[in-house]
């Protein structure tokens, strides 16, 4: 289990996050985080099958626009995800969903 963890974004700073995992309807990966107490505090990733894009093996999809601004750099600092190895440019989300390797291994990771 991943013991929680330090979580500050651009409209959150928790000192505390909780990171538990599902899926989405195409078999990747969904990574939310919570605080101790189980109030949602975002969802990290996106899907985007709709877009003919998956991630690559053991991969993530890194969600860092909006509300979820500095989740990318909050997520690397906490050492869930590695640096990202490629942008998605689309037309809803130019640049702001990012590729990234996920450096924790799902078996440590409860699901949600």
């Amino acid at each position: 289990m991943i013991e929680p963890f330090p979580f500050s974004t651009v409209y959150c700073d928790e000192p505390e996050a909780v990171l538990r995992k599902g899926e989405y309807h195409d078999g990747s990966i969904a990574l939310r985080l919570f605080t101790p107490l189980g109030e949602t505090l975002c969802t990290a990733t996106v899907c985007m099958s709709y877009y003919n894009e998956t991630p690559a093996e053991d991969c993530v999809f890194i969600r860092d626009h909006d509300e979820n601004a500095g989740v990318l750099e909050a997520l690397l600092q906490a050492g869930i995800v590695g640096m990202p190895q490629r942008a998605l440019d689309t037309p809803r989300v130019p640049k702001y969903a990012y590729e990234c390797e996920l450096l924790v291994a799902l078996d440590d990771i409860d699901d949600i």
